[in-house]
């Protein structure tokens, strides 16, 4: 069940899984900058304005996808390394 919740907290799904053991813990760390740096780069292109005027909304739905598989695609590699 906690697992389930501590899906919204991205790389650290699998070390909640765990109760925070410390390889997971430790995985789970080394995986936050680049899930971290993947959520930025889709907020920052929400606010940046762009060079083009067609495909703006779409360009920017699909960075916002990006940013967001990469967030919560790092949860799914960290449970993963909790279940190895």
């Amino acid at each position: 069940m906690a697992a389930t919740i501590g899906s919204f907290s991205g790389p650290f799904t699998g070390a909640i899984a765990r109760h925070f053991q410390k390889c997971c813990l430790e995985f789970s760390v080394t995986l936050l900058p680049y899930s971290l740096l993947s959520l930025m780069v889709a907020v920052v292109f929400q606010f940046v304005p762009l060079p083009f005027r067609r495909g703006q909304a779409a360009f920017r739905q699909v960075m916002w996808g990006f940013g967001l598989l990469g967030w919560f695609g790092s949860g799914i590699l960290s449970f993963a390394h909790a279940l190895s």
